[in-house]
This record gives structure tokens, C-alpha cells and sequence, in this order.
């Protein structure tokens, strides 16, 4: 190829960050004359560069320039903390080049539960590595159970973990100590999501779930209009501490006292996640007189309810209402024990999880929606959630 003739008025090739010069005599483009004209005095440089050099992502990130070089031009020895903080800046300044992702290696996820039934802990976990793979991303899990361990310990585990995170799952209970100790780790920067409950009053800790309060209310619109509004309806759960099932509980009875008047609600009553607690609360109710028309057990002691249940002649079973679509539950209601179940969709709730994380890190597109839909499974349709449950299993 000839050479360039001399006097020619393309403009050199700037190098790393070089300023762009141009042949004396020659016109550049407005884009790049532009970018080569000083700040007029008493101005703020534009903070966005079409072209940032590695000084102002430098200053930015607050790092050397050499460093800025070795995370872009991917040459290693800095520390994890420090590449983030520079894709971070490349990104923010609006970098035209191929940018390393803001992670190195696999995203190490943890997860973190605590005062969670051990059947849905199980399905949620389940959900969490099935969604991990169906992302397509390289996703680690690290999950931990804390069930009567020190709190403080828990506590200086969120904040101090002994390994890199980057990003944290909570299942937990909504109380003061976990969620200073979220707060926390959200102010360090990791990007955190909460499960089950929400934990309110903790500024970047984004909720995934269903809306507790009004699967309750769906809960007494069906326990009134199947029971024809009348009788007694019994609403169990096992802790009013646990602000799902409380939430349950509430908006079960909001809708029952409102639109039937003729139901007489018994409850809520603490079962304290005791199987023996349960059987006797119920067998009781039937053992006395009573009657019941309806049970409302927002979650746990499914077992041992069944049994009195199942005791009772056909003409004399109440109608039961449960949540979640597990195998147990699927089981009764196919036996037409269980009435019906409200379903919260641990599977969607696990990928908006995941990909809120993913988001965070800039890494995948946002999820559509954080709060998911909850679903009535009942004997008709059992069957295919059980299929859908051993196929997540196998």
C-alpha cells in the first residue's frame, strides 16, 4: 500500500492518553476538535467523556493511572475491590472499548438462612441452582443455615464475611439486629436481596416475594365464599414474630371480618412450629364441639394437622386452606384433605433474585418485577405442579 502523502489531513492516532494533534493547516471534525478545545474558564469539564483516558478514570476511581492500566488491559495483581472500583469508573464515563467484567472468576453469591421452615428452605434452594444455571452466568452459592446459633455471631458474619462476596441473600426474619447488620453490608457495597420478609426501614435491601398481606386477603375471600360465610374459621400460623405469616394472618382476617360478617374467626393462634402444639389445637376444636368450617394455617404443622383432620368423617371436614406447592401439600391435596394451597412461585422468585444481584453488578438486564405472583393450586391441578417439582428435584 502507498504511503500517506505528506500534508495529509487525517489526524495522528492518539496513544493510551495522549492528546489528539492535528497536521498544521488541517480542519478536524467537530467531534474531535471539539474534545481538543481547553474548558472555557470558569467552567466544570463535562463529567461524561466520549472518550475517557485512563488519568480521568483514574481520578474517578480514585487509583494510580498504572492501575487503571493493569484492570483495563487485564494484567492482574490487584486486589477485587480495587477492579470493581475501576469498571465501575470506565463504565460511569461512558469507556468505548471492550471493558473486563466487574467481577473476576465465578459471582460468589451468599445466602443466608435463618427461622425458615426446613421444607421450604429446601425448595428455595432447589430454585436458587436451578436459576443459577438457567442465567447462563458463572454463579457460586454459599448457603449457611443459622437456626439457634448467637445472633451476634450471624451478625458478624453478614457484615465480616471470611471470603469474597458479591452479593448477599437473606432469608430471615424481620428484626432489629439483622437488619443493622444488612445495613451494613449494604454501606460496604454489596448488593443485597431479602426473602420471605421484607426488611423495612433498610435502605438498598430490595424485597423479592409475594405480597403476604394479600395472598391472606385471597385466603379469607375463598374461606367465606366455599364455607358459605358462616361457622367457625380457624387461622393458625407459627409465629405472629414472623412478619409473613403475620401479614398472612391479618389480611386472612381483614377480608373475613369485612365481606362475611356470619364467619366467627378463632384465632390467630401460635403454633410455635410444634407438630404435638398443632394436634392438640385442632383436635380440640372438634373434640369440644365447636365445629370448624374452615382452617387457615398460614404455614408448618401441616402433618400433624392432617391427622385430626383426617380423623374427622367426610360429611364433617372443614375446608383447609395452606400455602406452598411442596410435595407434602400436593399429597393431601390430592387425598382431599387440603382444600387448597396458595403457591408463591419459588422458582420466579429465585431468578428475580439472582438477576437483581446480576443487575447490581451490571452484569444482566434488570428483572421485570421484584414482587411475583402467588397461584392457587388445588386437586385439579396438582398434578402438574408435582410434576413440576420432581423435575426441579431430578
Amino acid at each position: 500500500m502507498a504511503a500517506a502523502a505528506a500534508g495529509s489531513c487525517a489526524p495522528r492516532r492518539r496513544w493510551k492518553d495522549q492528546p489528539i494533534s492535528k497536521p498544521r493547516g488541517c480542519r478536524m471534525p467537530p467531534s474531535l476538535e471539539s474534545s481538543a478545545l481547553p474548558a472555557a474558564a470558569g467552567t466544570q469539564p463535562a463529567l461524561l467523556s466520549s472518550k475517557p483516558n485512563f488519568a480521568r478514570i483514574a481520578e474517578v476511581a480514585g487509583v494510580s493511572p498504572s492501575t487503571v492500566d493493569r484492570v483495563l488491559n487485564n494484567r492482574g495483581s490487584v486486589s477485587a475491590k480495587t477492579h470493581r472500583k475501576v469498571v465501575s469508573a470506565a463504565r460511569e464515563l461512558g469507556a468505548r472499548r471492550m471493558l473486563p467484567a466487574l467481577v473476576r472468576g465465578p459471582y460468589r453469591f451468599d445466602v443466608v438462612y435463618t427461622q425458615t421452615d426446613a421444607t421450604h428452605a429446601a425448595r428455595l434452594e432447589r430454585a436458587l441452582r436451578q436459576a443459577a444455571t438457567t442465567l447462563g452466568k458463572p454463579v457460586s452459592l454459599l448457603s449457611t443455615m443459622w437456626k439457634g446459633e448467637s445472633q451476634t455471631r450471624l451478625a458478624d458474619f453478614i457484615v465480616r464475611p471470611r471470603h469474597r462476596r458479591d452479593g448477599l441473600i437473606v432469608v430471615a426474619n424481620d428484626e432489629l439486629r439483622m437488619k443493622d447488620a444488612v445495613a451494613k453490608a449494604i454501606a460496604a457495597g454489596t448488593p443485597t436481596v431479602s426473602m420471605a420478609c421484607d426488611l423495612s426501614g433498610v435502605d438498598g435491601a430490595a424485597f423479592v416475594g409475594i405480597d403476604n398481606r394479600a395472598a391472606g386477603r385471597l385466603a379469607g375471600q375463598l374461606a367465606g365464599a366455599m364455607s358459605g360465610g358462616r361457622g367457625r374459621a380457624l387461622v393458625l400460623c407459627p409465629s405472629l414474630g414472623y412478619q409473613d405469616h403475620r401479614q398472612r394472618a391479618e389480611g386472612f382476617i381483614e377480608v373475613a371480618r369485612r365481606d362475611f360478617p356470619g364467619l366467627q374467626i378463632d384465632g390467630p393462634i401460635e403454633l410455635r412450629d410444634d407438630p404435638a402444639r398443632a394436634r392438640q389445637v385442632v383436635s380440640r376444636r372438634f373434640s369440644t364441639g365447636l365445629g370448624v368450617q374452615a382452617i387457615y394455617n398460614t404455614g408448618g404443622s401441616s402433618e400433624a394437622i392432617a391427622g385430626t383432620v383426617a380423623s374427622v368423617g367426610r360429611q364433617q371436614r372443614p375446608l383447609w386452606l395452606g400455602h406452598d406447592a411442596c410435595q407434602a401439600h400436593l399429597g393431601l391435596l390430592e387425598e382431599g384433605l387440603l382444600s387448597l394451597v396458595i403457591d408463591q412461585d419459588l422458582d420466579q422468585q429465585a431468578l428475580n433474585a439472582l438477576q437483581y444481584l446480576l443487575h447490581q453488578l451490571q452484569d444482566a438486564q434488570a428483572p421485570r418485577a421484584l414482587q411475583t405472583l402467588f397461584h392457587v393450586v388445588t386437586r385439579a391441578n396438582a398434578h402438574l405442579y408435582r410434576r413440576g417439582e420432581r423435575l426441579a428435584a431430578a
